[in-house]
């Protein structure tokens, strides 16, 4: 459920609310200005550390929708000569072989496509397995006799998962004309590339 948080006397609030997983809190920041960035820096401040670590292994009890096996969020798309579309970025969580089949998503519509992944690269070298931590493009391919990919399929901000996470979206309705796409239930905060579109 989204908390707006609107002054320092809901900081408080909501740094203890988000630990329940029902709770988002909500901050409205201008980058040109700076309102509303002592509100975040308030709300950082007074987090717990807990030990659901994005970047650890899963604790135990903790089912896979609510940290996924494979994380790898997307900062750049290319389209390379003979080889197809490559997606490069970091890998945040698990580890990724050549072969494997992966999830990329979510869409506009909040769909997820499988593809496989064709080959790895990290540091300009051809590697077998990439590791969480590790910056890396794959080559991949589409699975099945879907549409051919193209660069138009996807976005920055994306991210691959693995084929046995099950993907969990939801839309938030911001005004008639404007709504955001949530992955998952955690907050990502490595790089914001894009405003809400219809």
């Amino acid at each position: 459920m989204p908390y707006p948080v609107k002054d320092m006397s809901q900081v408080d609030a909501a740094a203890e609310a988000v630990a329940s997983d029902r709770v988002t809190p909500v901050f409205a920041i201008s980058s040109v200005t700076g309102l509303g960035l002592e509100l975040l820096k308030a709300f950082l401040a007074k987090l717990q550390r807990n030990r659901r670590n994005f970047m650890a292994a899963p604790v135990d009890g903790m089912s896979g929708h609510v940290m996924p096996e494979v994380h790898f969020p997307i900062d750049g798309i290319y389209e390379v000569r003979g080889v197809g579309i490559v997606l490069g970025g970091t890998l945040t969580r698990g580890k990724v072989r050549v072969n494997q089949t992966l999830l990329v998503g979510p869409d506009r519509v909040g769909g997820f496509v499988p593809v496989t992944v064709r080959s790895i690269e990290t540091k300009r070298v051809g590697v077998q397995e990439v590791h969480a931590g590790q910056s890396a493009t794959f080559a991949v391919r589409v699975l099945g006799k879907r549409p051919a990919l193209r660069r138009g399929t996807f976005r920055k901000g994306m991210v691959c998962i693995a084929e046995g996470d099950p993907p969990q979206v939801w839309f938030i309705q911001i005004c008639p004309t404007k709504r955001v796409v949530l992955f998952n239930q955690n907050t990502y905060c490595s790089h914001i590339v894009q405003s809400p579109t219809r």
